[in-house]
């Protein structure tokens, strides 16, 4: 790990399984392939019990009808951290989601279809602001040779 100063203890609401993907063998130096695309929402406190249900109600499946499948979705964890040689930040509440793409022109097609979509236009602002403490922030990350989760790796 290259940083370990924005660290989040979180829960899975629907986590990943490992048993749907498929690890590289030990001293496998081929690059994996993929993008896995994170969305953090930085959450409003007194809203942040509900938003889990909201999200897989009313937002997925505006994501799912542009082509963009939700791998797994995690919100704060509030027990307490157990590694302190790891500082976990505390004064954060937020909910994320992941989805694997082929790569970057994968992922910027699902967002342009996500972004064109008029039920998207028309009610994503309505439903997610009141729920945001600020504007999410987005992640987009490569896999290493033996990641587990990589574009291949997908069953």
């Amino acid at each position: 790990m290259i940083s370990v100063d924005n660290v989040l203890l979180l829960r899975p609401v629907v986590g990943l399984n490992a048993a749907d993907f498929t690890r590289p063998a030990p001293g496998s130096t081929a690059n994996a392939k993929g993008l896995l695309a994170v969305t953090i929402y930085p959450l409003n406190e007194s809203v942040a019990d509900g938003f889990p249900d909201l999200f897989q109600r009313k937002v997925q499946p505006m994501f799912t009808d542009a082509g963009i499948t939700v791998l797994a979705t995690y919100i704060t964890e509030r027990s307490p951290n157990t590694f302190p040689a790891l500082p976990v930040r505390e004064d954060a509440t937020v909910f994320l989601w992941m989805t694997l793409c082929r790569d970057e022109d994968d992922h910027a097609h699902k967002m342009a279809a996500l972004a064109a979509s008029p039920r998207w236009r028309e009610r994503a602002a309505h439903l997610l602001t009141p729920h945001l403490d600020r504007a999410p922030e987005h992640l987009r990350l490569t896999p290493t040779a033996r990641s587990l989760i990589h574009y291949e790796s997908v069953s």
